[in-house]
């Protein structure tokens, strides 16, 4: 088994709800990837309510 990682940008693209909105869509994206793969985690790496967005870093096992 072997574990990597990558970066994703998660943000609310019609700035109604900003950063709530951009963390509904990170836990629907690790429930999606949890599917198939084994570990999900994640890093924030930036958060920002100003610009609605929330980078992390994901990391799995494959």
């Amino acid at each position: 088994m072997d574990r990597q990682f990558h970066y994703r940008t998660f943000y609310d693209d019609e700035f109604r709800l900003g950063a709530k909105r951009a963390w509904q869509k990170l836990e629907y994206h690790i429930e999606e990837l949890s599917e198939y793969l084994n570990d999900v985690r994640y890093t924030i790496v930036h958060e920002c309510s100003n610009c609605n967005k929330i980078k992390v870093l994901l990391h799995y096992i494959v």
